[in-house]
């Protein structure tokens, strides 16, 4: 995966019309899953535990889940669209529900996780 975004990333500056921008956003997506992962695999991480379910929650890992829902439910909404608002509804729909998994471990009892879960 890595080579192909380093060959992907050497050939938008070779050839700066070989990607187009919807090219350059994908890219651009997975550049940052790339890096997240380099991230958790090379650096201490912080680790939450959720205190209703009790499931480890890595919060690194929800950042980009956060940023990349958005954008790829976007893009993916927006391809054959004739208007704009129905792809960004959906991507922020999407966005703020992962804003909402990146809550979760924060709250302190049952009644305000069942809130961030409505």
């Amino acid at each position: 995966l890595f080579t192909a975004l380093l060959i992907q990333g050497l050939e938008k500056l070779v050839r700066p019309s070989a990607i187009t921008g919807v090219g350059t956003m994908m890219l651009t997506v997975h550049w940052i899953a790339c890096c997240t992962n380099l991230l958790m695999a090379l650096a201490p991480m912080p680790i939450l535990i959720d205190p209703f379910t009790h499931c480890r929650v890595h919060l690194v890992r929800w950042c980009e889940w956060t940023t990349l829902a958005f954008v790829m439910s976007f893009t993916v909404e927006a391809i054959d669209s004739y208007d704009f608002a129905r792809p960004i509804a959906f991507g922020l729909t999407q966005g703020g529900s992962t804003i909402c998994g990146y809550i979760l471990p924060f709250t302190v009892g049952p009644v305000s996780w069942g809130i961030v879960m409505t």
